[in-house]
Parts: structure tokens; C-alpha cells; sequence
């Protein structure tokens, strides 16, 4: 069989990301991601490299993965016991095979790139489902909290589904050029005050200093069964809800992880108070993945609001809203929400800065609107 020359340079492109391109029939890729960084990697790539005349690109995913990683595309009709997602084609590819020269052609003793930059900020946010989402609805809707009252007792729970996910240690940071990094770069730590476990610590914090009773679990969800990590989160969510039923808004922190088609690892950045502050993207989940989830619309009341909030304090902190087809847990209340900070090329500090101000206005949203 005739291998179409994109695929060459995808199967090459792949292998330097862990991805593992596993069939080429009848005109379709099929990749098969072990994990959601391999999956999001995958659905970055098979989006770039598709034209007029390359094959389908398909990412075949666990059906435990699948509930966690909810990517851009329309399920095909498959055999059961399987979970594949077939992408249409861009209207805008890129050129690949640029991409694996550049890497080629790459210093390999400094590495790849990990870039700061500003992400694009100009939409309030990005739909991955169905439904129709109109952010002045959610805006004008009732909040689900008004009339409660703060006292003594923890009424938000922050926690880590992701607890593992560290950062870009920058030694050698130029102006944008944050670094280089290699197969041997950690993005993943046990260590809390060096993972986003660290993060969640200063949004406590400030919380506390703010006057919002709060309670932070540092549990490890995805130490040693990531694909669970959800469900682990869960049992830790009942816990906490039945040792606190106080709670009412549960904050999933995690760090986004980007990288670009050459290789590139982007640290969504912005300068606030003089200082790097890493952006920071809301994920909406909704209960488009078959997954009970009946409330969502009262989440996406928080969502825009605090959004809106922290567009008028600090412009250019919060990317667009990304919804979702996945719950992520977000059924347990209608203050539950998941937070990106910062991405896998960010430094621990840069989003230290971010979780403070995100914190701040999460505690006015808090004392608005209640």
C-alpha cells in the first residue's frame, strides 16, 4: 500500500510525542492515545495535517479515557467496545512536514522551545457541543447561591483531579523564550509544593485572607491510576460533601498542557501588576457525553459571571470559556467549576501570581452575588 506523503511525516511527527499510529486502511489513520495529554497531542496534530487529499485521522481512546477527554469531532457509528473520533478536515492546514524539518533542524542539545506568550482572549468562549450557549442568558440567570450565607464552616472544597501535573522549571529564561525542554523534562510531580497541589494552596489562601472558609484536598487522584483520576476525584468530592455539608462550590485546579505542531510548549502569559501571570481557561462540562449532569445551566451562571468579573479587573487573565461534552464532576454542585492554570510550559510562579487573582475575584463573585 501506498503511504500518502502527510502520513510519512505524521507517523514520524507522532513517534516524538508517545503517540502510537496503530492501522492505515481504506484511507484512515487510526491513533491510539494512552493518556489525555496523548490524546489532546494526537487531536492537535491529526487537525493540522488534514487537506482536501490526506486520509481521516481518527483518535481511538479507553472508554474510561473517553469520558475525561471529550475532543473536537463527531462520533462515528463503531463496532462496540470501542471509542474512536473521526476529525473533519481544516480549512486551514499547516504544513506538517515544515514542522518535522524544523524539528530536525533543531538544536538537539538545547531542545524544544517553551514560548510565553499572550493567548487570544477576543471571544468569550469556545463550544464543543451541540447546544446553543448564549453568555448574556447565563449572565441575566439566577444565581443558584443567592440568599446563603458565610459563616464559620468551609463552604468551597478545592481539589486536584490532575494532582500530579508540575511545571516548567525556567533556568535559562530570554525575554519570551522561557527555555528548552526534552523527552527527560518532568511535567509531572509527587512533590505538592511543586505540582499544581502548590496552586491550589495559594487560591486557598487568598480565599482565607478574603474571608471565604474554605478546605483543600491535596490528594493525589492521578498518582498511580490517571485514567481514573476522575473517579477518584469523586470519592474525594462525596467525602468531603458529607464531612462538610456546608460546601457549595467544589474548584477543580488543574494546568492546561499546549504545544504547538512544531514542537513548540506555549506558557499562556500575561503582565499584571508587573509581574507574569499565567491565563486562565474555565472548562464548562454538560451532560452532552450521555453523563447525568441535569444542572449544567446553573454552573454556566458562575461560569459568565465570575468570567465577567475577572475580565473587568484583569483583562487578559481568563481565555474563553471552553464547553465541554463532559460533566467533569461538575454534577456534585451548581458552584462546581474546573479551572486551567497556566499550562505545561508555565512556571510554577507565573501561576502562584495567576491563583491569587483568581482567587481574589472568586471571593468577590462569592460576597456579589450571595
Amino acid at each position: 500500500m501506498q503511504q500518502h506523503p502527510r502520513l510519512a511525516a505524521f507517523l514520524k511527527y507522532a513517534a516524538i510525542y508517545a503517540i502510537i499510529p496503530t492501522v492505515f486502511t481504506a484511507g484512515i489513520v487510526t491513533v491510539f492515545a494512552t493518556d489525555t495529554s496523548g490524546a489532546e497531542n494526537a487531536r492537535l496534530i491529526a487537525r493540522q495535517i488534514m487537506d482536501d487529499s490526506s486520509p481521516t485521522v481518527m483518535i481511538k481512546l479507553s472508554k474510561e479515557l473517553s469520558e475525561v477527554f471529550s475532543p473536537v469531532g463527531e462520533t462515528d457509528e463503531l463496532p462496540e467496545g470501542t471509542v474512536e473520533v473521526a476529525y473533519a478536515k481544516t480549512d486551514e492546514p499547516a504544513g506538517i512536514e515544515e514542522a518535522v524539518e524544523r524539528i530536525d533542524d533543531s538544536d538537539t542539545e538545547k531542545g524544544l522551545p517553551v514560548i510565553k506568550t499572550a493567548l487570544s482572549v477576543n471571544q468569550l468562549f469556545s463550544n464543543q457541543t451541540s447546544y446553543e450557549i448564549s453568555p448574556q442568558d447565563f449572565l441575566d440567570a439566577p444565581y443558584p447561591f443567592k440568599g446563603e450565607s458565610i459563616g464559620d464552616d468551609p463552604i468551597v472544597l478545592v481539589l486536584h483531579s490532575h494532582a500530579t501535573e508540575a511545571f516548567f522549571d525556567s533556568k535559562t529564561a530570554d525575554g519570551d523564550l522561557l527555555g528548552y525542554y526534552d523527552d527527560d523534562t518532568p511535567t509531572r510531580s509527587e512533590d505538592i509544593t511543586k505540582n499544581v497541589v502548590r496552586v491550589g494552596q495559594v487560591f486557598c489562601d487568598t480565599l482565607t485572607k478574603n474571608g471565604i472558609p474554605n478546605v483543600h484536598s491535596e490528594e493525589l487522584h492521578d498518582l498511580n491510576d490517571y485514567n481514573n483520576a476522575y473517579g477518584n476525584a469523586q470519592k474525594t468530592i462525596e467525602k468531603y460533601l458529607k464531612k462538610y455539608p456546608s460546601i457549595r462550590y467544589i474548584v477543580d485546579i488543574h494546568r492546561d498542557s499546549i504545544i504547538r505542531t512544531d514542537g513548540e510548549k506555549i506558557a499562556p502569559t500575561v503582565q499584571i501588576n508587573g509581574k507574569d501571570t499565567a491565563q486562565i481557561m474555565i472548562v464548562a462540562g454538560t451532560d452532552e457525553s450521555g453523563y447525568s449532569h441535569p444542572n449544567w445551566r446553573s454552573n454556566f451562571s458562575v461560569f459568565f459571571k465570575y468570567k465577567a468579573m475577572t475580565d473587568e479587573a484583569y483583562p487578559g487573565l481568563m481565555r474563553p470559556v471552553n464547553v465541554r461534552k463532559v460533566r467533569f464532576n461538575q454534577h456534585y454542585s451548581s458552584g462546581s467549576m474546573l479551572l486551567e492554570i497556566g499550562s505545561c510550559g508555565s512556571t510554577l510562579a507565573s501561576c502562584e501570581n495567576a491563583a491569587a487573582l483568581a482567587a481574589e475575584q472568586y471571593a468577590n463573585l462569592i460576597r456579589r452575588y450571595e
